[in-house]
């Protein structure tokens, strides 16, 4: 409902900036409607930012506990507990189905649809299924992940200077022209005699 509230005001701001669009208008709302109903909602957004916080940590301590001697299940049955996000309810899933004897592939099935913890358990599936030990690889996909993070932060925060020149670059440019060009254009002007 609020996505149809928001598509109809967009499409009548644009349609009063330009009334010659009141003809497609239309298909204005119809594309705006689209476009707004395509993005993730809030609660979307946040439970993907909780999984991707999370994922590094919910790798570490699965990696500590298979290198110190546990199996996978026992592990997953002590760190999904732990967790917060999204990934409790598809560890408890995964734990579920590995407990009743499906194969490693219909049990973290529901982690290969996300995307953020499709790569990690990709590996988790082909080391269990050909039998190597996973502690190590644990370990080294949540030291990878843990780096990504930081690589994406460091990426973010250096995008971060283009995006805040253009508003700084707007609002300093009507003080350098009222504050420099202005006065200058007056000067001239006023050295001139016309009559």
């Amino acid at each position: 409902m609020r996505s149809n509230k928001s598509a109809l005001l967009f499409s009548v701001v644009i349609i009063l900036l330009s009334p010659k669009l009141f003809l497609i208008s239309p298909v204005i709302y119809w594309f705006i409607l689209r476009l707004i109903q395509s993005l993730p909602s809030k609660e979307q957004a946040q439970s993907q930012l909780s999984v991707e916080m999370e994922l590094p940590f919910f790798g570490q301590i699965l990696a500590a506990l298979i290198t110190a001697g546990a199996n996978l299940l026992t592990a997953l049955e002590v760190v999904a507990p732990l967790l917060h996000s999204d990934l409790s309810r598809r560890a408890f899933r995964s734990i579920d189905l590995l407990k009743v004897g499906a194969s490693p592939s219909q049990a973290w099935r529901e982690w290969q649809d996300d995307p953020a913890t499709c790569e990690w358990v990709g590996g988790l599936i082909r080391a269990q299924e050909r039998g190597r030990p996973i502690g190590h690889l644990l370990r080294v996909s949540a030291i990878s992940l843990v780096e990504e993070r930081s690589r994406r932060a460091r990426m973010q925060v250096s995008k971060l200077g283009v995006k805040l020149s253009l508003p700084i670059g707007i609002c300093f440019l009507p003080a350098f022209i009222s504050g420099a060009i202005v006065p200058i254009v007056i000067s001239f002007f006023s050295t001139l005699k016309f009559f």
